[in-house]
């Protein structure tokens, strides 16, 4: 006795037919794919690069406003933490973008006596309150590499 692998028209018997079927259409998507990929087509194929959210806006709290009181006096507690001094800012420079701020101060005393060495800081927003992360560096000092969430427009001029 013969097996015969093919039914009378040179096909796959009747029962066998409907997954045949589905195999075929399932190995066309294949090819179809990995076609694109191989193309470069852009909605697949293109790169994946860590891209900042629409919401990405660097803004600067206006003087005066809750947020900007609450990351100047974070910066003012880690000054005065390390260097015992009362201090009052001269804001050159705050930028914010999400939970990160960036600020660039001029330092003096409360009653204006005294100036202090200019200073710059990177902090960020963590369970609702601002902590200093660096203190006296320069936006230049790989900052992005040290803080991968770090957006980069916070920093730019």
């Amino acid at each position: 006795m013969t097996l015969r692998r093919f039914g009378p028209q040179g096909r796959f018997p009747r029962a066998t037919r409907g997954f045949a079927d589905k195999l075929a259409i399932a190995c066309r998507l294949s090819v179809c794919f990995l076609l694109a990929i191989c193309l470069g087509t852009p909605a697949i194929a293109a790169p994946v690069e860590r891209a900042e959210a629409p919401s990405m806006v660097v803004r600067t709290p206006a003087p005066g406003s809750a947020e900007r009181r609450a990351i100047l006096d974070a910066l003012r507690a880690e000054l005065r933490r390390w260097h015992e001094v009362e201090v009052v800012f001269v804001v050159d420079r705050l930028r914010v973008a999400r939970d990160w701020a960036w600020v660039e101060t001029r330092p003096h005393s409360p009653d204006g006596q005294s100036q202090y060495e200019d200073v710059s800081a990177l902090l960020r927003r963590e369970q609702g309150r601002w902590r200093v992360l660096e203190l006296g560096v320069d936006p230049d000092d790989e900052l992005s590499r040290r803080y991968p969430g770090l957006p980069s427009a916070l920093l730019e001029e």
